[in-house]
């Protein structure tokens, strides 16, 4: 299928518009961000090349004065006799040699003669022969100094060494910094000067300047450059050649630098960046200086006068060649980016056409269906109509294509949130949907719609929007309503009750659960069906529960019965069934329905009752009543066996002192603690029974048959216990006010016995024999064991 150039264009035109306009500002912003880069390197590389240069001087400078106060050299103004020159000479050479930074170290007199000279040459320091000794009081540097004040230092410009009247090869660039000397009178004996290697200042700025070296430079104040990336541009001044200097190169430039202590600026030529250096200090000076041997300089230069000036110069072709590469990056990927909007767009006016052509088979084949067909594009809104949306909501298929919330807006309200959500899934992962929704007629009745939809797909997997379909199903609805009213009315008074329903074949297969059973059984419906009551009951409970069924079964009768289920959490339950058959048309039971109680805390409480009816709440021990019955079984057993028992009356000696003192939280603590005490010195088959109190009943079982062996065992056994409950007792109390406190309780017990055979009279006889004997161990001083004898009052 062709597309249609004047749809592609329609799209295409404005997004290669907003492309070359992000390009154009991308690159502006780019170039934008590198020339800052360039300049921030700049500055900051000319700036550590000024520091390098202005430490270096200012050590030179420390080093003269440490000189113009050495002792030798005084000692030699004062009397320059061959020994003081000498002293002085090595003194000159060790200095020299220890730093090997001054070309030369010189004293000269007040006459310009030189009369301690020191060279340092080929790396050692020579001490220069008296013959060799030569007069600079006609040099610039000499006479300039001469004239300065005590402690007043003088610079000279930063020039080329001179030799025998001539520059000396090769270039040998020459700091001379000098101060006057005088004796101890005050008259001024000459100067001490040292010449500084300025080689070495300017290899400490090429060091500092080392990213910028091709196009970094030092230019005097003159604008003659003492250092430049093409060494044949340096010292025009000594050369006397005012052509090899900026001032005559680049005047525009010179003239900003000139006329600015710092600054950055681009000019047609390119990106000049310069700081300037004030080498002097306050104390300092400097003059014009001379390019001939005994040429005096023009004039005396002062510290804010005498400067360089440390200066960058980043080429105008190197500026264009930054500009230029982020163009051309840009221009291919604005190109690419053109290339594949263009294939995109060209693609999807295909997709448009082809859906084009695909809603008009569509909607040729939908206007005649009799369910109101429709289309919707992947925003909602209708693509296409059928003409029975009329015959079924009362609207014509405009007022949808106009209005694509007409639909929500007729829907009845108890569906409206429903519909208003399923609209909301209107996604190409969305899944197919099938729902019932009510719709309101203008003429105000009501009717029920079978709704369907899907999501549609191009050829290519493109996302086209959904087809839904929409059937008329009234009169079905309110059949179907009628139904589940009945039903929900049954399920209703099931789950009123608490009960589930369920239904199984006459294999005692589930074919029936409501959902209630998840309630009551802890299983769904879906996880029961298929399978047998009994699958999910204890072993023991089985043959109870089918018994029952099989002759309900068989006698064709309603059945009642309790057993007890394992959940899926594997909790027991207990389950109240209540059943009766069910019969095909020819009267044949087919299964049993019926309804499922969980009557679990029903059953707990009963027991719990009857927990309570025998047992101590307190220490959980029996009672009166369960030891009276234990007990009775134990005479019974006697007589039967012949095996002697033995009855204990127990009494705990100082408990009421406890309960006073602390409380009875702390005297049911006790009573606990030694209800677990004597538990422990006796047989599983005994019993131990709280009496009352702080009495307790120990009932031994079938203790021997021998008397006088029943009565030494029990000994045995009441003396364990007696030791037993006199250990000390620690009781620990604690609640959220109060931190845990521990309570130390001593006690001891009066224990009272009595041995029953098969002669023994009655219970009562028993029990009361045994009390008697704890009161006589209690009246014989307490933590006492008291048997009771036969024949004894």
């Amino acid at each position: 299928m062709s597309v249609a150039p004047f749809s592609f264009l329609r799209l295409y035109l404005p997004i290669a518009l907003l492309v070359l306009a992000g390009a154009a500002f991308y690159s502006n912003q780019a170039i934008e961000h590198e020339l800052t880069q360039i300049r921030n390197q700049e500055s900051a590389y000319i700036k550590l090349g000024s520091g390098a240069l202005s430490n270096k001087i200012g050590f030179v400078s420390h080093d003269l004065m440490f000189l113009s106060r050495h002792t030798a050299l005084h000692a030699a103004i004062e009397q320059p006799t061959q020994k003081n020159l000498a002293h002085l000479a090595e003194d000159f050479s060790i200095f020299s040699a220890s730093l090997g930074h001054y070309d030369q170290i010189r004293w000269i007199d007040q006459h310009g003669m030189e009369r301690v000279r020191v060279d340092y040459l080929q790396g050692n320091a020579v001490v220069i022969p008296t013959e060799k000794l030569q007069n600079k009081g006609q040099r610039y540097y000499f006479t300039d100094t001469i004239k300065l004040k005590l402690n007043e230092v003088f610079v000279s410009p930063l020039d080329l060494n001179i030799e025998q009247n001539s520059i000396e090869v090769p270039y040998k660039p020459m700091l001379r910094i000098a101060t006057p000397v005088f004796d101890q009178r005050g008259n001024k004996r000459g100067i001490v000067i040292l010449n500084y290697f300025g080689k070495e200042l300017l290899e400490a700025y090429s060091d500092a300047t080392a990213r910028i070296a091709d196009h970094s430079m030092i230019i005097n104040g003159e604008g003659f450059w003492l250092k430049h990336p093409n060494p044949n541009d340096e010292w025009g001044f000594m050369f006397k050649r005012p052509d090899l200097s900026m001032k005559a190169r680049t005047p525009l430039a010179w003239g900003h630098i000139s006329n600015a202590e710092t600054g950055q600026l681009e000019l047609e030529d390119g990106l000049w960046t310069w700081e300037t250096l004030y080498p002097l200090s306050a104390t300092e000076k400097s003059s014009t200086g001379a390019a001939d041997a005994f040429t005096p300089s023009s004039g005396e230069v002062g510290a804010r006068q005498y400067s360089w000036k440390s200066v960058a110069h980043f080429p105008k072709h190197s500026l264009n060649s930054i500009r230029h590469e982020i163009w051309i990056k840009v221009i291919w990927i604005s190109g690419i980016l053109l290339i594949l909007f263009g294939l995109v767009i060209w693609q999807l006016v295909r997709s448009w056409q082809t859906l084009a052509a695909e809603k008009l088979k569509f909607s040729t084949v939908a206007n005649f269906a009799y369910d109101w067909e429709a289309w919707l594009d992947p925003n909602g809104r209708y693509l296409y109509c059928s003409p029975s949306c009329e015959r079924i909501t009362g609207w014509p298929a405009e007022a949808f294509m106009a209005d694509p919330n007409l639909l929500l807006n007729i829907c009845h309200p108890d569906d409206h949130a429903r519909l208003e959500s399923h609209l909301l899934l209107h996604q190409a992962s969305d899944p197919p949907c099938e729902f019932d929704f009510r719709i309101v007629l203008p003429d105000g009745k009501i009717r029920w719609l079978e709704h369907a939809c899907q999501s549609v797909f191009s050829n290519s997997g493109a996302f086209l929007g959904r087809r839904a379909s929409n059937r008329d199903i009234t009169e079905r609805q309110l059949s179907e309503e009628k139904i589940r009213y009945s039903e929900q009315r049954f399920r209703d008074v099931s789950n009123a009750t608490g009960e589930y329903l369920w239904e199984i074949d006459n294999d005692m297969r589930y074919t029936y659960v409501s959902n209630r059973s998840s309630t009551v059984k802890g299983y769904s419906p879906e996880e029961l069906l298929g399978h047998t009551p009994m699958e999910f009951m204890p072993p023991e409970d089985i043959a109870g529960v089918d018994e029952i069924i099989n002759r309900a079964i068989a006698d064709k009768a309603p059945f009642h019965l309790q057993h007890r289920d394992i959940t899926k959490s594997g909790e027991f339950i207990w389950e109240e069934v209540t059943g009766t058959p069910f019969y095909d048309n020819q009267g044949n039971v087919i299964g049993l329905r019926g309804v499922g109680l969980n009557i679990t805390e029903r059953k707990e409480r009963e027991d719990h009752n009857n927990w309570l009816a025998f047992y101590d709440p307190l220490t959980r021990l029996p009672n009166r009543r369960l030891l009276n019955e234990r007990l009775s079984y134990a005479l019974a057993n006697s007589k039967r066996t012949g095996l002697y028992g033995a009855l204990m009356f127990l009494d705990l000696d100082n408990f009421k002192p406890l309960n006073d003192k602390h409380g009875h939280i702390v005297g049911d603590l006790m009573l606990i603690e030694a209800a677990n005490r004597i538990k422990s010195c006796v047989r599983e088959v005994d019993t131990v029974a709280r009496f009352g109190g702080d009495e307790f009943v120990v009932e031994l079982n079938g203790v021997n048959a021998d008397r006088e062996e029943a009565i030494s065992q029990s000994r045995i056994i009441a003396e364990k216990i007696r030791s037993c409950l006199s250990e000390p007792y620690l009781l620990s109390i604690s609640n959220e006010d109060v931190d845990e406190i521990v309570v130390e309780h001593h006690s001891s017990a009066s224990i009272g016995v009595t041995i029953f055979g098969k002669d023994a009279t009655s219970q009562e006889e028993v029990m009361k024999q045994a009390d008697a004997e704890m009161y006589n161990a209690k009246n014989s001083g307490r933590n006492v064991i008291s048997i009771y004898e036969r024949g004894a009052n």
